[in-house]
């Protein structure tokens, strides 16, 4: 091995008297794995990014200084996430480490990150099986050992692994320089790694607190993240009836259990060994905060919480999100918002009014002749009421019997809807949930234009869907006819969320009906993360997870539904090889259908992690990547084609709301 360099790093930051330290313990599978050049990394980067994040949410939410991550447990490509959360909270960050490619070959290195600032430490003494005799596989020793000054915890270093239990290294450091170290490890056995860090400490003159954060892998790594420290007895009695594995020799102050994931300590920087003999003045230099289970508190497949900054997708996200926008604008220019295929449905437009909104065209003659179009499906009576005309409604009997049909077929293949009488397709009045669907969208369009014609259209849509009898309109169990078919409901919620009804006296009343809605949503979720849509193939079962999404997402209540929404997120963001194909196909009815189905789940996804606050962002950065290039896909694909088969009428407008909405300032 070549010599050794010694580095010094400033972090240029006051120590505080008292520091709080989250160390992470990640659990994995052998599964989340890969092996690429002989270096094992992590493959499952949606596994990887729900670990990170939910060890950082903690973090925030417990005004931690310092986060500690374990050996190979943040790919490189997750680093800037810890940027932008370091950047926001002028928190210190050991973002475990990750393999890079030099020029002379492969390195492990850690990211030592400081209020945004990136910092680098080397693995010096690779082991066993990170080396290889094939020449340019495996890893080679790094060159450079950093000892860090002016931090919050004072001076400290960072190992990573077996560089601990080299004494070239640690006497470069060195360790009696220290007031804490923090080792970083894959490791099965941590029992070496016990007994060398608690001999450490002992000898230390002044007090070293040595923070070990380890992985969970059967086989592989056996956890048992820990905390060494000197304190007084009468604590250090109190602090081991709190260990989770006691029966590791010599014990640490504080370690993990077999459940744990994480542990929180507050460290005093002044106090690392305690005087003797004991005095009034004495007092715990060590604090548990807590210890648990973060990551296990989020459901299954819940990917959430992204720290990014505004600018951090540069230029290619904002690139995207412009193409995009350029290609809505560029079909309305050349179709426009009349136009007299498009507006032969009503839910066509509901779809051209959202996008005049959204791509402001509101102020053209095109605008205002869509309306009048859309005025021109209703006639206006002397009470103030309207009856929507039959021979404007684009659905014939034929239509209703395929969609009859398609239930039928769904009865037979899946026993979900034959299990009890409502849900069966013999259960639908066919009229009624078509008048209710069309009832929803007119509501939707009318309450985007405030007239006196459009006021009347809203009441009277809003009498026939909360008051309507003979027959009635909405299901006991909330939400509207037929219960089984859930995007019925959510049409009807998007629109009633979309409408201002503050003028109404019955507000509250509405608000207790959109309440028992959104409930009704919650009840017809499938435990696998999606909605059905009831009506087999005519409307499929992403297409309608995407239209409940979005009535939450519409409605004032996303903070009540907040589980909810990360959950039925997480699940379709796991399940996304089933829906997000990279190929788009408007040709054929059945393709077109699966397209619009992927483009409205991606649009939906995309405007609620959107909603969230920064701290809160929903959607790993890499799957907005590809949400967008899909839309951007999407758009792409239908310029050149024409002409298209009825029942794709409102095909290409959806698709652009959609697009658009996604990427609306």
């Amino acid at each position: 091995m070549d010599s050794l360099s010694p580095q010094t790093v400033s972090l240029e930051s006051e120590t505080h008297t008292t520091v709080r330290v989250l160390v992470g313990q990640p659990a994995w599978e052998a599964s989340d794995w890969d092996q690429p050049n002989q270096l094992y990394g992590l493959a499952n980067i949606d596994r990887a990014t729900a670990w990170l994040n939910s060890f950082l949410e903690k973090a925030r939410e417990t005004k931690c200084n310092i986060v500690v991550l374990p050996e190979l447990s943040v790919p490189e490509s997750l680093i800037p996430i810890i940027v932008a959360w370091s950047s926001q909270t002028n928190a210190l960050v050991i973002g475990g480490s990750h393999y890079v490619q030099t020029s002379s070959g492969y390195i492990s290195r850690s990211p030592i990150i400081s209020s945004g600032k990136q910092h680098y430490v080397e693995k010096i003494h690779p082991a066993p099986a990170e080396v290889s005799p094939q020449k340019g596989d495996g890893l080679i020793s790094g060159k450079i050992v950093t000892k860090f000054t002016n931090t919050p915890i004072g001076t400290f270093g960072v190992l990573i692994c077996s560089d601990y239990l080299k004494d070239d290294v640690k006497s470069l450091l060195p360790l009696g320089e220290l007031d804490a170290l923090f080792v970083i490890s894959f490791q099965r056995d941590s029992r070496k790694y016990y007994k060398r860090i608690d001999i450490d400490v002992e000898d230390h003159a002044h007090g070293v607190y040595v923070f070990y954060a380890n992985n969970v892998l059967e086989g592989g790594a056996d956890g048992r993240s820990a905390l060494f420290g000197l304190t007084d007895m009468l604590y250090t009695d109190q602090l081991a009836s709190q260990l989770g594995t006691p029966e590791m020799v010599p014990q640490p102050l504080v370690n993990l259990g077999p459940k744990d994931d994480f542990f929180i300590v507050d460290v005093d920087t002044i106090n690392r060994r305690p005087a003797t003999p004991r005095t009034v003045d004495t007092r715990p230099n060590v604090v548990l905060v807590e210890r648990g289970a973060c990551f296990a508190q989020l459901p299954k497949g819940v990917i959430r919480n992204s720290f990014v900054p505004p600018d951090f997708l540069g230029s290619q996200m904002q690139s995207t999100e412009d193409r995009i926008q350029a290609h809505c604008r560029k079909q309305i220019a050349k179709h426009g918002l009349n136009d007299e295929e498009w507006v032969k449905a009503l839910s066509s437009m509901y779809f051209l009014v959202a996008l005049a909104h959204d791509l402001r065209l509101t102020d053209t003659d095109e605008y205002g002749l869509l309306l009048d179009n859309f005025l021109s499906h209703f006639r206006f009576k002397h009470n103030d009421t309207i009856d929507l005309l039959d021979d404007k409604v684009l659905v014939t009997p034929e239509e209703n019997q395929h969609i009859r049909v398609a239930m039928e077929e769904e009865d037979r293949s899946d026993p979900y809807f034959t299990a009890t009488q409502k849900t069966r397709a013999s259960s639908v009045n066919m009229a009624l949930m078509h008048r209710n669907y069309l009832y929803g969208v007119a509501l939707g369009i009318a309450s985007r234009h405030n007239s006196r014609l459009m006021r009347t259209i809203r009441d009277s849509t809003i009498q026939h869907l909360i008051y309507g009898r003979n027959p009635t309109t909405t299901d006991s169990a909330g939400g509207w006819h037929p219960y089984r078919v859930p995007w019925v409901t959510a049409r009807i919620l998007v629109s009633l969320g979309l409408a201002d009804l503050s003028d109404r006296p019955d507000v509250t009343g509405i608000d207790e009906v959109i309440d028992s809605g959104l409930k009704s949503l919650v009840t017809r979720l499938d435990p696998e993360g999606f909605w059905r849509s009831g009506v087999g193939l005519w409307v499929s079962n992403w297409e309608c997870t995407a239209l409940c999404l979005e009535a939450f997402l519409i409605s004032d209540r996303r903070k009540t539904y907040r589980p909810i929404i990360d959950a039925v997120v997480g699940h379709v963001l796991a399940r996304r090889d089933e829906w997000l194909s990279n190929d788009p196909n408007f040709l054929s009815e059945e393709s077109a259908n699966e397209s619009l189905a992927s483009a409205l789940v991606a649009s939906v996804v995309l405007r609620l992690g959107r909603s969230y606050t920064l701290s809160e962002t929903l959607v790993p950065l890499n799957i907005r990547n590809d949400l967008l290039g899909y839309l951007q896909n999407c758009l792409e694909e239908i310029e050149g084609h024409h002409r298209l088969s009825p029942r794709q009428f409102c095909t290409v407008p959806q698709l652009i709301a959609y697009c658009a909405s996604a990427t609306k300032d």
